[in-house]
């Protein structure tokens, strides 16, 4: 929002507002464009794209059961209506906001590192070890039903 109210928008030029008005329109056009800026996007890019892909693809999936898995895992139930549930719901609420909260600090401190040793070593050492202490309390095995508290046994 700082940067809504403190930097100034720079008007289009005539010149380019005529080129914006002569392209071609429509939807096959939209997809040629893009099609066009995939191919001219830089190698490092490409390379994330996929990367970011499998990223939100996961991140989906952590959203979509992550209440669910703590109601199960950690309360026991997956009764929509017990205690236990809506404890639950609100435990999902502060795990998400406690993760927010250390992911943006993390962010400073990791923006540091890569200054003094370089982001390849900083990337290793994000998504290396550190990263399976983080998988620890809640992994997909236990929660989505394969562990001893899964899915398969509290419906048996």
């Amino acid at each position: 929002m700082y940067s809504v109210f403190t930097t100034r928008e720079h008007p289009l030029t005539e010149a380019e507002i005529a080129g914006i008005r002569s392209k071609p329109k429509g939807i096959g056009h939209t997809f040629a464009e893009i099609g066009d800026a995939i191919r001219d996007m830089p190698l490092t890019m490409k390379q994330l794209a996929l990367v970011k892909l499998f990223t939100w693809c996961g991140m989906f999936c952590y959203w979509q059961y992550i209440m669910l898995c703590l109601a199960r895992t950690i309360y026991g139930t997956a009764d929509e209506q017990s205690a236990g549930f809506a404890d639950a719901q609100l435990l999902t609420g502060k795990v998400n906001g406690t993760c927010n909260i250390v992911t943006f600090c993390s962010a400073f401190l990791l923006a540091a590192m890569a200054r003094k040793t370089g982001p390849k070593v900083v990337h290793i050492a994000a998504t290396g070890p550190m990263n399976t202490f983080s998988t620890g309390t809640c992994s997909t095995t236990s929660c989505c039903g394969y562990g001893p508290s899964g899915w398969q046994e509290t419906t048996t």
